[in-house]
């Protein structure tokens, strides 16, 4: 009998994009095969007349009696798509043309099977979060994404730029303090994971198998009882196919039923847990004016926000301010015409007025004279009810999964309050 002795295709993983596989068939000549293509999520079958997948299956799902001479050769089209897929081949030898398969390429006679995968593509969302200040941020900007592939090559650049407007509510409508520049240290992911099973005094958790939690996570929240500092994950033990046990750096004590959050930080460690490389690139953050006008910290207008005197004070700490003082908040400095900065003059308390009553106020340290007239312009340094962020990440490599990766606002960012 002839003989099939080989199938050629590029058998590597490929992308969501679609492609095109070039394939040979060698064999003695003469050998006959057929050839058919499934599409395993939905078992559709490639049509080789319009080189895509359908639902009916006919005659056109299969490749027929093709005769080798010396080689055959073509290729299958795989169409774009986005979530990924896995393709099985089958390759038939048909014994009542005399052929069989070469047993060095299978140990059926008559069938072949390979498979091939497209990778799904990946999304990831980039967000900000507060820890300690969520409560008392207003309006927070809206998430960028980005999607691709985790086989790409090269670099994909996403431009970041946030804005964030202050709290308007009562205590919390001081506005923000700089207090650093964004790293790549402070961008974090987030996992939440449901412990099974009650811990008590031990190192030990079982939790519900879940993607996401890898050594070196600390584990940062529970969603009730009590957590003892900020334990590592040092070990994950994969138990079956339903749960699966961790090792923490120190004992903990857990209800049955409760939720852990697991938190990476820093883009090294993210790319070690969830595959996903990338880099900071000309981010800063800063104080804007009203009109979400961006400086650059360390301008002159970097971290100035504008108010007016209502009437002169008469050798006074206590400055009254208008319309209101939102973005105000105490440490921050004040400028403007006959304002007296002699020495130190932070602003030491705020009397509030969140809602333009006319009716708020500061306090300096050094006392100010009545040529500090009604309507002076008022610079506040240090305190805005505006801020920016901005930047380019550089994306390197995208997960297998889809991510949420955090801005921690708490390292950059943070509200201001009413006293020095």
């Amino acid at each position: 009998m002839k003989l099939i002795k080989g199938f050629n295709i590029n058998q590597t993983d490929f992308s969501a994009k679609a492609t095109s596989r070039d394939y040979i068939v060698n064999g003695d000549d003469s050998a006959v095969f057929s050839l058919r293509v499934r599409r395993d999520s939905d078992e559709y079958w490639y049509d080789f007349t319009a080189n895509t997948f359908v639902s009916t299956d006919t005659s056109r799902n299969r490749l027929t009696n093709k005769k080798i001479k010396g080689s055959f050769s073509s290729s299958i089209f795989f169409p774009a798509r986005a979530a990924g897929d896995v393709y099985t081949i089958y390759l038939f030898a048909e014994p009542h043309f005399d052929t069989k398969i070469d047993q060095s390429l299978s140990d059926n006679p008559v069938l072949y099977i390979t498979k091939l995968t497209q990778v799904a593509d990946s999304t990831i969302t980039f967000s900000v979060k507060s820890t300690s200040y969520g409560d008392k941020f207003g309006t927070l900007p809206t998430t960028v994404t980005s999607t691709g592939s985790p086989l790409q090559s090269g670099v994909t650049v996403v431009d970041i730029d946030w804005n964030f407007i202050g709290s308007t509510s009562n205590g919390n409508s001081h506005g923000f303090t700089l207090i650093g520049q964004p790293l790549e240290d402070h961008w974090i992911t987030r996992t939440a994971l449901v412990v099974s099973g009650t811990t008590s005094s031990s190192t030990e958790v079982n939790i519900i198998r879940s993607t996401g939690v890898y050594v070196g996570m600390t584990l940062r929240e529970v969603s009730s009882g009590s957590l003892s500092g900020e334990p590592s994950v040092t070990n994950v033990n994969i138990a079956n196919t339903r749960e699966a046990t961790l090792t923490l750096s120190s004992a903990q004590s857990f209800a049955d039923g409760i939720t852990l959050t697991f938190q990476d930080r820093g883009s090294n460690q993210i790319a070690r847990s969830h595959g996903f490389s990338f880099a900071n690139e000309n981010f800063t953050s800063g104080l804007a004016n009203s009109n979400y006008d961006y400086y650059d910290e360390g301008g002159t207008k970097a971290n100035e926000s504008y108010h007016t005197v209502r009437s002169a004070p008469s050798n006074s700490t206590t400055v009254t301010i208008s319309p209101n003082t939102l973005g105000i908040a105490g440490g921050a400095t004040v400028r403007g015409i006959n304002v007296v900065n002699t020495g130190a003059n932070a602003i030491q308390a705020v009397g509030e007025d969140e809602t333009s009553a006319n009716d708020g106020s500061i306090v300096l340290q050094i006392n100010q004279q009545t040529t500090l007239v009604a309507k002076t312009a008022l610079y506040i340094d240090g305190s805005s009810f505006y801020a920016n962020i901005k930047g380019e990440i550089h994306i390197k490599s995208y997960p297998t999964n889809n991510l949420t990766v955090y801005l921690d606002l708490d390292k950059i960012l943070i509200p201001g309050g009413p006293d020095a």
